[in-house]
């Protein structure tokens, strides 16, 4: 993963040599650049919640597994393992011919 680059604008260290309509802009693309980066962090949250979910539910079905390995309950061991195959099976990628 890369590490963020902070680096300042070099037109805002010095923003009284700016003229208004310059300082405008250059507000305007600060605005712009952390709105996009803010609809971007947004996405990344709603990724991770999703992954959260499923690590979550993968785990209950494990849990499932174990306890009924632990009881020799075949018939429910069955029953998990159909259900961690269809949910592998709903994730596979299709494969290239």
């Amino acid at each position: 993963m890369n590490d963020p680059i902070i680096t300042q604008v070099p037109a805002m260290c010095a923003p009284e040599n700016l003229k208004k309509q310059e300082l405008v802009a250059q507000v305007n693309y600060l605005q712009d650049t952390l709105l996009r980066q803010g609809q971007t962090l947004h996405e990344v949250n709603t990724k991770l919640a999703e992954m959260c979910i499923t690590a979550h539910q993968l785990a209950s079905c494990l849990y499932a597994l174990v306890d009924s390995y632990d009881v020799n309950d075949r018939e429910a061991i069955a029953v998990q393992l159909q259900r961690l195959s269809e949910r592998r099976q709903a994730f596979k990628k299709p494969e290239v011919h």
